[in-house]
């Protein structure tokens, strides 16, 4: 297959795009600032931004899937206004000049898988939640559902849309846990809060799986939580 990926620099995106291309023909990955001089075999590198016409809307045309991981870090930084703004326009706006492209390209890719986060739930308490359960109405929330429109707007054009809610990813050295590690290693950590607010979790290796289930599997579209099947509490975790 040939797959165009976006976000290929973030913790998931640089280990997705290693294990693809061991198993597909081609690999175009966008990235804001592309790496220089990566040319490993099998991958492209272009330069991309949403809404700026280029040469990586005509890689969208032909390509058998489009895999959208693109969107500035949750936790980079303290949630201002501008930075829910950057939040929202890195997500929102690059799906949809994804889906643009999309409707531009003469062959259509079969397949489009869109990241989303587990804040579409909204905060809850003990009750068990599903892909199937409602939005919640905090930022986060209206947040993923903006963002999970856009990407359904690609079914209008015979594409599969798969749509990943992914929880805390974690991974050793890299990513939450690097940064919730720390006071642990100092001897000052504990559960933040009460500790009895729910985590969901997945593992990195099983968030990469997942997304290479869903490119396998023509049968699969909709909504899939990437979360392991036991979450914990904050306390539990801690």
């Amino acid at each position: 297959m040939k797959i165009v990926l976006t976000g290929a620099t973030g913790m998931i995106g640089s280990v997705l795009a290693e294990r693809l291309s061991k198993s597909h023909n081609s690999l175009v990955l966008l990235s804001r600032r592309p790496p220089a001089g990566n040319h490993a075999a099998k991958r492209q590198w272009l330069a991309w931004q949403p809404g700026v016409s280029g040469e990586w809307e005509r890689a969208i045309d032909g390509a058998d899937a489009v895999i959208n991981l693109a969107g500035e870090p949750i936790a980079g930084k303290r949630w201002t206004a501008k930075q829910k703004e950057i939040l929202r326009s890195s997500r929102v706006d690059g799906t949809k000049a994804l889906v643009h492209a999309i409707a531009k390209a003469k062959v259509k890719p079969k397949l489009m898988i869109s990241s989303s986060a587990v804040g579409y739930y909204g905060p809850h308490g003990d009750e068990d939640l599903n892909e199937d359960s409602k939005p919640g109405d905090d930022f986060l929330a209206r947040l993923c559902v903006d963002w999970e429109t856009e990407a359904h707007k690609a079914e209008a054009f015979g594409v599969r849309v798969c749509l990943l809610r992914t929880g805390i990813v974690l991974a050793k050295g890299e990513g939450a846990l690097k940064k919730m590690v720390l006071p642990f290693k100092i001897f000052t950590g504990g559960p933040l809060g009460s500790g009895r607010q729910w985590m969901p979790w997945i593992h990195l290796d099983d968030e990469v799986g997942v997304i290479q289930f869903l490119v396998d599997n023509d049968s699969a579209r909709g909504a899939f939580n990437g979360t392991a099947p036991n979450p914990v509490t904050m306390a539990e975790f801690s």
